[in-house]
Protein backbone atom coordinates (compact mmCIF):
# COMPACT_ATOMS: atom_id res chain seq x y z
CA UNK A 1 0.00 0.00 0.00
CA UNK A 2 1.54 3.10 -1.21
CA UNK A 3 1.94 5.30 2.09
CA UNK A 4 0.23 9.31 1.75
CA UNK A 5 3.09 12.35 1.87
CA UNK A 6 4.02 13.69 5.30
CA UNK A 7 5.90 17.05 5.79
CA UNK A 8 6.35 17.38 9.09
CA UNK A 9 9.74 16.18 11.43
CA UNK A 10 7.48 14.57 13.65
CA UNK A 11 5.20 12.29 11.15
CA UNK A 12 8.88 11.39 9.97
CA UNK A 13 10.33 10.28 12.57
CA UNK A 14 7.15 8.14 13.36
CA UNK A 15 7.44 6.76 10.11
CA UNK A 16 10.86 5.61 10.05
CA UNK A 17 10.07 3.69 13.32
CA UNK A 18 7.19 2.08 11.64
CA UNK A 19 7.45 1.42 8.14
CA UNK A 20 11.31 1.58 7.84
CA UNK A 21 12.84 0.65 11.18
CA UNK A 22 14.92 -1.52 9.14
CA UNK A 23 16.35 1.06 7.18
CA UNK A 24 16.65 3.98 9.81
CA UNK A 25 18.77 0.80 11.62
CA UNK A 26 20.83 0.45 9.14
CA UNK A 27 21.23 3.95 8.37
CA UNK A 28 22.50 4.72 12.09
CA UNK A 29 25.18 1.91 11.38
CA UNK A 30 26.90 3.87 8.24
CA UNK A 31 25.55 1.38 5.60
CA UNK A 32 24.06 4.39 3.47
CA UNK A 33 25.66 6.53 1.47
CA UNK A 34 23.81 9.91 0.00
CA UNK A 35 23.36 10.61 -3.58
CA UNK A 36 21.94 14.23 -3.82
CA UNK A 37 20.54 16.33 -6.35
CA UNK A 38 19.24 20.17 -6.75
CA UNK A 39 16.20 19.69 -4.53
CA UNK A 40 18.36 19.84 -1.47
CA UNK A 41 19.20 23.81 -3.03
CA UNK A 42 15.90 23.91 -3.77
CA UNK A 43 15.31 27.55 -1.32
CA UNK A 44 19.05 28.60 -2.10
CA UNK A 45 19.64 28.29 -5.63
CA UNK A 46 16.91 28.60 -9.02
CA UNK A 47 15.52 26.06 -10.22
CA UNK A 48 15.26 25.42 -14.07
CA UNK A 49 12.32 27.08 -14.83
CA UNK A 50 14.20 30.26 -13.36
CA UNK A 51 17.71 29.45 -14.82
CA UNK A 52 15.82 28.80 -18.54
CA UNK A 53 14.17 32.16 -18.23
CA UNK A 54 17.24 33.82 -17.70
CA UNK A 55 19.01 31.89 -20.56
CA UNK A 56 16.04 33.08 -22.58
CA UNK A 57 16.21 36.54 -21.71
CA UNK A 58 19.79 36.90 -21.90
CA UNK A 59 19.69 36.14 -25.69
CA UNK A 60 16.27 37.70 -25.87
CA UNK A 61 18.43 41.42 -24.47
CA UNK A 62 21.56 40.80 -26.60
CA UNK A 63 19.03 40.08 -29.47
CA UNK A 64 17.83 43.44 -29.19
CA UNK A 65 20.63 45.17 -28.89
CA UNK A 66 21.95 43.43 -32.05
CA UNK A 67 19.07 44.85 -34.23
CA UNK A 68 17.35 41.27 -34.31
CA UNK A 69 20.13 40.10 -36.96
CA UNK A 70 22.90 38.81 -34.98
CA UNK A 71 24.29 35.23 -33.02
CA UNK A 72 22.17 36.02 -29.75
CA UNK A 73 19.46 36.65 -32.46
CA UNK A 74 20.14 33.42 -34.33
CA UNK A 75 20.37 31.31 -31.11
CA UNK A 76 17.11 32.79 -29.68
CA UNK A 77 15.59 31.22 -32.73
CA UNK A 78 16.95 27.98 -32.02
CA UNK A 79 15.70 27.97 -28.64
CA UNK A 80 12.45 29.01 -29.73
CA UNK A 81 12.16 26.24 -32.23
CA UNK A 82 13.43 23.79 -29.42
CA UNK A 83 10.20 24.85 -27.58
CA UNK A 84 7.96 23.86 -30.51
CA UNK A 85 7.09 27.48 -32.22
CA UNK A 86 6.87 27.94 -35.53
CA UNK A 87 7.44 30.84 -37.39
CA UNK A 88 4.37 32.66 -37.20
CA UNK A 89 3.83 31.93 -32.90
CA UNK A 90 7.74 33.41 -33.16
CA UNK A 91 6.90 36.08 -34.86
CA UNK A 92 3.86 37.39 -32.30
CA UNK A 93 6.35 37.22 -29.47
CA UNK A 94 7.23 41.05 -28.38
CA UNK A 95 10.57 40.90 -27.53
CA UNK A 96 10.51 43.83 -26.37
CA UNK A 97 8.99 42.31 -23.10
CA UNK A 98 10.29 39.94 -20.35
CA UNK A 99 9.96 36.05 -21.14
CA UNK A 100 7.57 36.13 -18.52
CA UNK A 101 5.09 38.12 -19.72
CA UNK A 102 5.14 36.19 -23.09
CA UNK A 103 1.51 34.48 -23.42
CA UNK A 104 2.59 31.37 -24.14
CA UNK A 105 5.93 31.39 -21.98
CA UNK A 106 4.11 28.49 -19.54
CA UNK A 107 4.19 26.65 -22.51
CA UNK A 108 7.57 27.52 -23.65
CA UNK A 109 8.88 27.33 -20.64
CA UNK A 110 7.16 23.86 -20.06
CA UNK A 111 8.84 21.89 -23.07
CA UNK A 112 12.68 23.71 -22.45
CA UNK A 113 12.53 22.90 -18.92
CA UNK A 114 12.77 18.88 -20.57
CA UNK A 115 15.42 19.64 -23.48
CA UNK A 116 17.31 21.71 -20.46
CA UNK A 117 20.74 20.00 -21.95
CA UNK A 118 20.13 20.96 -25.89
CA UNK A 119 19.16 24.15 -24.87
CA UNK A 120 22.19 24.85 -23.19
CA UNK A 121 24.05 23.09 -26.06
CA UNK A 122 22.89 25.84 -28.53
CA UNK A 123 25.91 27.42 -30.18
CA UNK A 124 26.30 31.11 -30.55
CA UNK A 125 28.38 32.60 -33.19
CA UNK A 126 32.46 32.13 -32.27
CA UNK A 127 31.44 32.15 -28.54
CA UNK A 128 32.90 29.68 -26.53
CA UNK A 129 30.62 25.86 -26.10
CA UNK A 130 29.69 26.35 -22.66
CA UNK A 131 28.55 30.00 -23.29
CA UNK A 132 25.33 29.95 -22.28
CA UNK A 133 26.07 27.61 -19.40
CA UNK A 134 28.87 30.15 -17.93
CA UNK A 135 27.52 33.21 -19.13
CA UNK A 136 23.77 32.41 -19.66
CA UNK A 137 22.74 31.41 -16.89
CA UNK A 138 25.57 33.15 -14.50
CA UNK A 139 27.67 30.58 -13.25
CA UNK A 140 29.90 32.69 -11.06
CA UNK A 141 27.04 34.57 -9.80
CA UNK A 142 24.77 32.22 -8.89
CA UNK A 143 26.27 29.16 -7.97
CA UNK A 144 29.47 30.35 -7.19
CA UNK A 145 27.92 33.58 -4.43
CA UNK A 146 29.85 33.24 -1.54
CA UNK A 147 26.78 35.17 0.12
CA UNK A 148 24.57 32.06 -0.35
CA UNK A 149 24.26 30.56 2.81
CA UNK A 150 23.45 26.94 3.65
CA UNK A 151 19.54 25.69 4.35
CA UNK A 152 18.70 23.00 6.49
CA UNK A 153 19.19 20.34 4.01
CA UNK A 154 23.01 20.75 3.76
CA UNK A 155 24.05 21.70 7.71
CA UNK A 156 22.07 17.83 8.38
CA UNK A 157 24.21 16.71 5.22
CA UNK A 158 27.11 18.15 6.92
CA UNK A 159 26.14 16.73 10.62
CA UNK A 160 25.53 13.75 9.52
CA UNK A 161 28.84 13.35 7.99
CA UNK A 162 30.43 14.73 10.66
CA UNK A 163 29.03 12.03 12.98
CA UNK A 164 30.31 9.42 10.70
CA UNK A 165 27.15 7.95 9.57
CA UNK A 166 27.84 9.28 6.23
CA UNK A 167 31.08 8.44 4.76
CA UNK A 168 30.32 8.90 1.13
CA UNK A 169 27.96 11.68 -0.84
CA UNK A 170 27.66 12.45 -4.51
CA UNK A 171 26.18 14.98 -5.65
CA UNK A 172 25.05 16.16 -9.41
CA UNK A 173 24.87 19.50 -8.08
CA UNK A 174 27.70 22.70 -8.72
CA UNK A 175 27.32 25.20 -5.26
CA UNK A 176 29.29 24.77 -2.87
CA UNK A 177 26.44 24.72 -0.09
CA UNK A 178 27.40 21.24 1.76
CA UNK A 179 31.03 23.10 1.85
CA UNK A 180 30.68 26.06 3.05
CA UNK A 181 28.11 24.23 5.92
CA UNK A 182 30.48 21.93 7.13
CA UNK A 183 32.86 25.07 7.31
CA UNK A 184 31.29 26.72 9.51
CA UNK A 185 31.31 23.39 11.78
CA UNK A 186 34.38 22.82 12.08
CA UNK A 187 37.96 24.45 12.20
CA UNK A 188 39.63 22.34 9.03
CA UNK A 189 36.95 21.20 7.00
CA UNK A 190 39.69 19.82 4.85
CA UNK A 191 40.21 17.31 7.17
CA UNK A 192 37.19 15.76 7.79
CA UNK A 193 35.93 16.00 4.25
CA UNK A 194 37.69 15.74 1.09
CA UNK A 195 35.49 17.41 -2.24
CA UNK A 196 36.44 15.06 -5.46
CA UNK A 197 35.67 17.15 -8.81
CA UNK A 198 38.28 16.03 -10.62
CA UNK A 199 39.46 12.12 -11.44
CA UNK A 200 42.81 12.78 -9.35
CA UNK A 201 41.21 13.62 -6.67
CA UNK A 202 40.25 10.02 -5.87
CA UNK A 203 43.79 9.59 -5.05
CA UNK A 204 43.88 11.90 -2.12
CA UNK A 205 43.21 10.27 1.65
CA UNK A 206 43.85 13.14 3.82
CA UNK A 207 40.08 13.25 5.12
CA UNK A 208 37.77 9.97 6.54
CA UNK A 209 34.88 10.93 4.56
CA UNK A 210 33.77 12.42 0.66
CA UNK A 211 32.12 14.48 -1.43
CA UNK A 212 31.84 13.51 -4.88
CA UNK A 213 30.82 16.30 -7.60
CA UNK A 214 30.66 14.53 -10.50
CA UNK A 215 28.90 16.91 -12.65
CA UNK A 216 31.59 19.85 -11.49
CA UNK A 217 32.16 22.54 -8.90
CA UNK A 218 30.87 26.11 -9.66
CA UNK A 219 33.00 27.21 -6.54
CA UNK A 220 36.01 25.99 -8.02
CA UNK A 221 35.75 26.59 -11.69
CA UNK A 222 35.61 30.44 -10.09
CA UNK A 223 38.53 30.24 -8.37
CA UNK A 224 40.08 28.45 -11.20
CA UNK A 225 38.62 28.65 -14.56
CA UNK A 226 41.06 26.84 -16.54
CA UNK A 227 41.17 23.67 -15.21
CA UNK A 228 37.41 23.75 -13.63
CA UNK A 229 35.02 25.33 -15.57
CA UNK A 230 35.38 22.32 -18.51
CA UNK A 231 34.11 20.10 -16.24
CA UNK A 232 30.51 21.56 -15.14
CA UNK A 233 28.17 19.10 -17.26
CA UNK A 234 25.12 20.30 -18.69
CA UNK A 235 25.30 20.47 -22.11
CA UNK A 236 23.52 17.58 -24.28
CA UNK A 237 27.41 15.96 -25.59
CA UNK A 238 28.29 16.68 -21.91
CA UNK A 239 25.45 14.24 -20.70
CA UNK A 240 25.78 12.09 -23.49
CA UNK A 241 29.33 11.08 -23.44
CA UNK A 242 30.00 11.20 -19.79
CA UNK A 243 28.79 7.28 -20.36
CA UNK A 244 31.25 6.80 -22.82
CA UNK A 245 33.92 8.79 -23.31
CA UNK A 246 37.89 7.64 -21.07
CA UNK A 247 38.04 11.44 -19.48
CA UNK A 248 35.04 10.16 -17.57
CA UNK A 249 36.04 6.36 -17.11
CA UNK A 250 38.02 6.71 -13.88
CA UNK A 251 35.01 8.86 -11.87
CA UNK A 252 32.00 6.20 -13.66
CA UNK A 253 34.11 3.37 -12.23
CA UNK A 254 34.13 5.20 -8.72
CA UNK A 255 30.53 6.10 -8.74
CA UNK A 256 29.71 2.34 -9.99
CA UNK A 257 31.96 0.78 -7.12
CA UNK A 258 30.11 3.17 -4.55
CA UNK A 259 26.58 2.40 -5.78
CA UNK A 260 27.43 -1.68 -5.98
CA UNK A 261 29.21 -0.65 -2.36
CA UNK A 262 26.67 0.99 -0.38
CA UNK A 263 22.89 0.91 -0.15
CA UNK A 264 21.58 4.46 -1.51
CA UNK A 265 19.57 7.37 0.03
CA UNK A 266 18.53 9.61 -2.86
CA UNK A 267 17.83 12.97 -1.97
CA UNK A 268 16.63 15.73 -4.09
CA UNK A 269 17.40 13.76 -6.90
CA UNK A 270 15.47 12.90 -9.96
CA UNK A 271 17.99 10.23 -11.02
CA UNK A 272 16.54 10.99 -14.41
CA UNK A 273 19.44 11.54 -16.81
CA UNK A 274 20.28 9.32 -19.26
CA UNK A 275 24.12 9.17 -17.37
CA UNK A 276 22.92 8.42 -14.59
CA UNK A 277 20.74 5.20 -15.94
CA UNK A 278 23.52 3.99 -17.53
CA UNK A 279 25.88 4.17 -14.47
CA UNK A 280 23.14 2.58 -12.43
CA UNK A 281 22.13 -0.72 -14.56
CA UNK A 282 26.32 -0.86 -14.74
CA UNK A 283 27.20 -0.62 -11.28
CA UNK A 284 24.07 -3.35 -11.28
CA UNK A 285 26.07 -5.77 -13.53
CA UNK A 286 28.67 -5.56 -11.58
CA UNK A 287 27.28 -6.42 -8.57
CA UNK A 288 23.70 -8.19 -8.34
CA UNK A 289 21.41 -7.66 -6.07
CA UNK A 290 18.63 -9.44 -4.87
CA UNK A 291 15.21 -7.32 -2.81
CA UNK A 292 14.56 -8.16 0.41
CA UNK A 293 11.94 -6.22 2.12
CA UNK A 294 13.99 -5.67 5.25
CA UNK A 295 16.83 -3.90 3.76
CA UNK A 296 16.31 -1.61 0.75
CA UNK A 297 19.19 -0.90 -1.52
CA UNK A 298 18.04 2.28 -2.79
CA UNK A 299 15.75 4.67 -0.64
CA UNK A 300 14.28 7.76 -1.98
CA UNK A 301 13.19 10.73 -0.21
CA UNK A 302 10.20 11.74 -2.29
CA UNK A 303 6.93 11.82 -1.82
CA UNK A 304 5.76 9.84 -4.96
CA UNK A 305 7.40 7.40 -7.71
CA UNK A 306 8.44 8.86 -10.86
CA UNK A 307 8.70 6.67 -13.98
CA UNK A 308 12.50 7.84 -13.73
CA UNK A 309 12.61 6.55 -10.20
CA UNK A 310 11.10 2.75 -11.73
CA UNK A 311 14.13 2.77 -13.97
CA UNK A 312 16.53 3.13 -10.93
CA UNK A 313 15.06 0.17 -8.92
CA UNK A 314 14.63 -1.98 -12.29
CA UNK A 315 18.33 -0.99 -12.75
CA UNK A 316 19.16 -2.05 -9.08
CA UNK A 317 17.70 -5.41 -8.43
CA UNK A 318 17.82 -8.97 -10.39
CA UNK A 319 14.34 -10.02 -9.18
CA UNK A 320 12.34 -7.10 -9.85
CA UNK A 321 9.41 -7.81 -11.76
CA UNK A 322 5.74 -8.15 -12.23
CA UNK A 323 5.67 -9.87 -8.47
CA UNK A 324 7.37 -7.54 -6.70
CA UNK A 325 7.75 -4.38 -7.96
CA UNK A 326 4.68 -2.83 -6.02
CA UNK A 327 6.20 -3.99 -3.25
CA UNK A 328 9.53 -2.87 -4.10
CA UNK A 329 8.31 0.81 -4.85
CA UNK A 330 6.57 1.11 -1.21
CA UNK A 331 9.36 -0.33 -0.13
CA UNK A 332 11.63 2.45 -1.23
CA UNK A 333 9.56 5.64 -0.95
CA UNK A 334 10.02 7.87 2.21
CA UNK A 335 7.02 9.63 1.13
CA UNK A 336 8.60 12.98 2.06
CA UNK A 337 11.08 15.54 0.72
CA UNK A 338 14.63 16.24 2.16
CA UNK A 339 13.81 18.98 5.31
CA UNK A 340 12.12 16.88 7.39
CA UNK A 341 13.70 13.16 6.30
CA UNK A 342 17.17 14.55 6.88
CA UNK A 343 16.17 16.78 10.56
CA UNK A 344 14.16 13.18 11.22
CA UNK A 345 17.06 11.20 10.58
CA UNK A 346 20.05 13.47 12.54
CA UNK A 347 17.15 13.31 15.61
CA UNK A 348 16.97 9.32 15.13
CA UNK A 349 21.10 9.10 14.94
CA UNK A 350 21.67 11.27 18.09
CA UNK A 351 19.19 9.38 20.22
CA UNK A 352 20.19 5.82 19.03
CA UNK A 353 24.04 6.44 19.55
CA UNK A 354 22.98 7.62 23.23
CA UNK A 355 20.96 4.47 23.19
CA UNK A 356 23.74 2.15 22.24
CA UNK A 357 26.45 4.24 24.56
CA UNK A 358 24.39 3.61 28.14
CA UNK A 359 23.91 -0.20 27.05
CA UNK A 360 27.38 -0.17 27.31
CA UNK A 361 27.32 1.14 31.28
CA UNK A 362 27.53 -1.50 33.80
CA UNK A 363 24.50 -1.29 35.82
CA UNK A 364 24.53 -4.51 37.47
CA UNK A 365 21.19 -3.58 39.56
CA UNK A 366 19.05 -3.13 37.02
CA UNK A 367 17.08 -5.53 34.66
CA UNK A 368 16.53 -5.36 30.78
CA UNK A 369 13.39 -3.70 31.33
CA UNK A 370 14.49 -0.67 33.39
CA UNK A 371 17.08 -0.44 30.90
CA UNK A 372 14.72 0.27 28.66
CA UNK A 373 13.13 2.65 30.64
CA UNK A 374 16.26 4.74 30.21
CA UNK A 375 15.49 4.49 26.73
CA UNK A 376 12.03 5.56 26.09
CA UNK A 377 13.13 8.89 27.95
CA UNK A 378 15.68 8.88 25.17
CA UNK A 379 12.98 8.31 23.01
CA UNK A 380 10.36 10.54 24.45
CA UNK A 381 12.62 13.95 24.25
CA UNK A 382 13.40 12.93 20.28
CA UNK A 383 9.72 12.52 19.52
CA UNK A 384 9.48 15.94 21.57
CA UNK A 385 12.13 17.72 19.78
CA UNK A 386 10.82 16.33 16.00
CA UNK A 387 7.23 18.05 17.32
CA UNK A 388 9.31 21.49 17.24
CA UNK A 389 10.91 20.71 14.60
CA UNK A 390 7.73 21.74 12.17
CA UNK A 391 8.33 20.91 9.12
CA UNK A 392 12.44 21.10 9.62
CA UNK A 393 13.54 24.77 9.96
CA UNK A 394 17.11 26.28 10.16
CA UNK A 395 15.99 28.01 13.50
CA UNK A 396 15.75 24.47 14.93
CA UNK A 397 18.71 22.85 13.30
CA UNK A 398 20.82 25.94 14.81
CA UNK A 399 19.51 25.43 17.78
CA UNK A 400 20.26 21.90 17.95
CA UNK A 401 24.01 22.58 16.92
CA UNK A 402 24.72 24.66 19.98
CA UNK A 403 23.09 22.49 22.29
CA UNK A 404 24.62 19.57 21.43
CA UNK A 405 28.03 21.24 20.41
CA UNK A 406 27.68 22.72 24.62
CA UNK A 407 26.99 19.81 26.39
CA UNK A 408 29.53 17.55 24.54
CA UNK A 409 31.94 20.34 24.51
CA UNK A 410 31.81 20.90 28.36
CA UNK A 411 31.96 17.21 28.93
CA UNK A 412 35.02 16.28 26.80
CA UNK A 413 36.63 19.46 27.83
CA UNK A 414 35.54 21.23 30.70
CA UNK A 415 34.39 24.48 28.35
CA UNK A 416 30.90 25.21 26.76
CA UNK A 417 31.10 26.21 23.46
CA UNK A 418 29.53 29.25 22.28
CA UNK A 419 25.97 28.80 20.73
CA UNK A 420 25.98 28.46 17.14
CA UNK A 421 30.18 27.43 17.06
CA UNK A 422 31.96 24.52 15.77
CA UNK A 423 29.91 21.40 16.40
CA UNK A 424 31.30 18.67 18.51
CA UNK A 425 30.23 15.47 17.49
CA UNK A 426 29.15 12.62 19.62
CA UNK A 427 31.39 10.13 17.80
CA UNK A 428 32.90 10.63 14.56
CA UNK A 429 31.89 7.25 13.52
CA UNK A 430 28.76 4.88 14.05
CA UNK A 431 29.19 3.99 17.94
CA UNK A 432 29.54 0.38 17.38
CA UNK A 433 33.20 0.93 15.37
CA UNK A 434 34.22 4.16 17.90
CA UNK A 435 33.70 2.01 21.19
CA UNK A 436 36.61 -0.47 19.78
CA UNK A 437 38.56 2.58 20.17
CA UNK A 438 40.72 1.84 23.54
CA UNK A 439 40.73 6.26 23.57
CA UNK A 440 37.09 6.12 22.67
CA UNK A 441 35.15 7.67 26.30
CA UNK A 442 32.58 4.52 26.09
CA UNK A 443 31.06 4.63 29.32
CA UNK A 444 31.46 8.27 29.97
CA UNK A 445 29.84 8.84 27.27
CA UNK A 446 26.91 5.92 28.25
CA UNK A 447 26.79 8.11 31.78
CA UNK A 448 26.06 11.20 29.74
CA UNK A 449 23.56 9.02 28.28
CA UNK A 450 21.91 8.06 31.26
CA UNK A 451 22.13 12.14 32.83
CA UNK A 452 20.33 13.38 29.39
CA UNK A 453 17.35 10.32 30.11
CA UNK A 454 17.01 11.12 33.62
CA UNK A 455 16.83 15.18 32.87
CA UNK A 456 13.97 13.82 29.74
CA UNK A 457 12.05 12.45 32.32
CA UNK A 458 12.31 15.03 35.09
CA UNK A 459 11.10 17.35 32.22
CA UNK A 460 8.05 14.91 31.14
CA UNK A 461 7.55 14.64 34.31
CA UNK A 462 7.24 18.27 34.88
CA UNK A 463 10.15 18.50 37.80
CA UNK A 464 11.53 21.18 36.12
CA UNK A 465 12.37 22.31 32.52
CA UNK A 466 16.05 21.64 30.98
CA UNK A 467 17.70 23.72 28.44
CA UNK A 468 20.77 24.42 27.30
CA UNK A 469 21.71 28.09 28.29
CA UNK A 470 22.57 30.69 25.39
CA UNK A 471 24.91 31.87 25.01
CA UNK A 472 26.87 28.84 26.57
CA UNK A 473 29.63 30.02 28.82
CA UNK A 474 30.73 29.09 32.22
CA UNK A 475 28.64 31.74 34.19
CA UNK A 476 25.34 30.51 32.39
CA UNK A 477 25.80 26.14 32.64
CA UNK A 478 26.19 23.84 30.14
CA UNK A 479 22.52 23.14 31.03
CA UNK A 480 19.77 25.01 32.86
CA UNK A 481 17.08 23.21 35.12
CA UNK A 482 14.90 25.68 35.91
CA UNK A 483 11.64 24.84 38.61
CA UNK A 484 9.54 26.43 40.29
CA UNK A 485 11.36 27.45 43.47
CA UNK A 486 15.09 27.33 41.62
CA UNK A 487 17.27 27.59 38.88
CA UNK A 488 20.10 25.03 38.25
CA UNK A 489 23.54 25.28 36.29
CA UNK A 490 24.50 21.47 35.28
CA UNK A 491 27.69 20.63 33.66
CA UNK A 492 28.30 16.69 33.01
CA UNK A 493 32.43 16.54 32.73
CA UNK A 494 34.06 13.24 31.18
CA UNK A 495 37.04 13.25 33.75
CA UNK A 496 39.51 14.56 36.22
CA UNK A 497 41.04 17.04 33.28
CA UNK A 498 37.72 18.25 32.06
CA UNK A 499 36.76 19.02 35.86
CA UNK A 500 40.24 20.45 36.82
CA UNK A 501 39.72 22.82 33.62
CA UNK A 502 36.25 23.56 34.54
CA UNK A 503 37.02 24.26 38.06
CA UNK A 504 39.56 26.78 37.35
CA UNK A 505 37.55 28.53 34.74
CA UNK A 506 36.39 32.40 35.24
CA UNK A 507 32.87 32.62 36.12
CA UNK A 508 32.98 29.46 38.06
CA UNK A 509 32.09 29.46 41.55
CA UNK A 510 32.43 26.05 44.07
CA UNK A 511 30.77 27.92 46.56
CA UNK A 512 27.67 28.32 44.69
CA UNK A 513 24.48 26.12 45.96
CA UNK A 514 23.24 26.05 42.13
CA UNK A 515 25.71 24.58 40.50
CA UNK A 516 25.25 20.73 40.12
CA UNK A 517 28.58 19.13 38.80
CA UNK A 518 28.09 15.49 37.38
CA UNK A 519 31.34 13.22 36.97
CA UNK A 520 30.79 10.82 34.24
CA UNK A 521 34.49 9.14 35.18
CA UNK A 522 35.63 8.63 38.53
CA UNK A 523 35.19 10.71 41.54
CA UNK A 524 36.92 14.48 41.44
CA UNK A 525 40.10 15.52 43.64
CA UNK A 526 39.80 18.85 44.76
CA UNK A 527 40.66 22.11 42.96
CA UNK A 528 42.94 24.31 43.76
CA UNK A 529 40.10 27.01 42.78
CA UNK A 530 37.65 24.96 44.71
CA UNK A 531 38.58 23.71 47.89
CA UNK A 532 35.02 22.50 49.26
CA UNK A 533 34.35 20.54 46.73
CA UNK A 534 31.31 18.20 48.34
CA UNK A 535 28.29 16.11 47.56
CA UNK A 536 25.27 17.96 47.89
CA UNK A 537 24.42 17.74 51.96
CA UNK A 538 23.53 20.48 54.15
CA UNK A 539 26.39 22.78 53.06
CA UNK A 540 26.58 25.58 51.09
CA UNK A 541 28.04 24.89 47.53
CA UNK A 542 28.33 23.26 44.14
CA UNK A 543 26.80 19.62 44.00
CA UNK A 544 28.80 16.81 43.09
CA UNK A 545 27.37 13.75 41.86
CA UNK A 546 29.24 10.38 40.45
CA UNK A 547 27.66 8.47 38.23
CA UNK A 548 30.08 5.94 38.12
CA UNK A 549 28.62 5.11 42.13
CA UNK A 550 25.10 6.24 41.26
CA UNK A 551 24.92 3.48 38.53
CA UNK A 552 26.78 0.67 40.56
CA UNK A 553 24.31 0.66 43.38
CA UNK A 554 21.35 1.69 41.31
CA UNK A 555 19.07 -1.40 41.44
CA UNK A 556 16.24 0.36 38.94
CA UNK A 557 15.49 3.17 36.62
CA UNK A 558 13.34 5.25 39.41
CA UNK A 559 16.96 5.09 42.13
CA UNK A 560 18.41 6.75 39.36
CA UNK A 561 15.88 9.37 39.16
CA UNK A 562 15.72 9.71 42.76
CA UNK A 563 19.63 10.22 43.22
CA UNK A 564 19.79 13.19 40.49
CA UNK A 565 16.40 14.62 42.28
CA UNK A 566 18.35 14.74 45.71
CA UNK A 567 21.71 16.16 44.48
CA UNK A 568 20.01 18.84 42.90
CA UNK A 569 17.98 19.47 45.70
CA UNK A 570 14.53 18.76 43.62
CA UNK A 571 14.02 15.65 46.49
Amino acid sequence: MTLQPVASVEEMLCRLGTDFGDFVDAFVRGRYAFWLGSGISKFRMPDVWVLLERVVDFLRVRSNDEGGTGPHSAALTEVLVLAGLDENQRSEIDLSHPARLWKRWDVIAQVLCEKYDEVLNVPVGSEPEDYLVWTGLDVPGTYGDDTVEPDVEHLCIALLMLEGVVSTAVTANWDGLIEKAIASLVDEPDDVVRVIVKPIDFREKNAPRELIKFHGCAVRALEDEEQYRPLLIARQPQIDGWSEKDEHKHVRSQLEARFSDHETLMLGLSAQDANMHTMFHKASLNLKRTWKPAWPAVVLSEQSLRSYHRGVLEATYSNYGPSNRDDIANGAVLGAWAKPVLVALLLWTLTEKAVELVAKVDMPGLSKDERAKLDASLRVLRDRAGAEAAGGTLAFVEALVGAVSTVISTFRSGRPTSMGGLYEPVSGMPVGKAASSNYFPTEQLGRLGIVISLLARGDAENAWVARTAPPASVANGAILLEAADKSLRLFVVKDEEAWQQLATSDGYDETDPDIIVVHAGSAPRKSKRSPRSRKRTGHVGAAHLVMAAVCGDAECADDLFDEFKQAGGFA
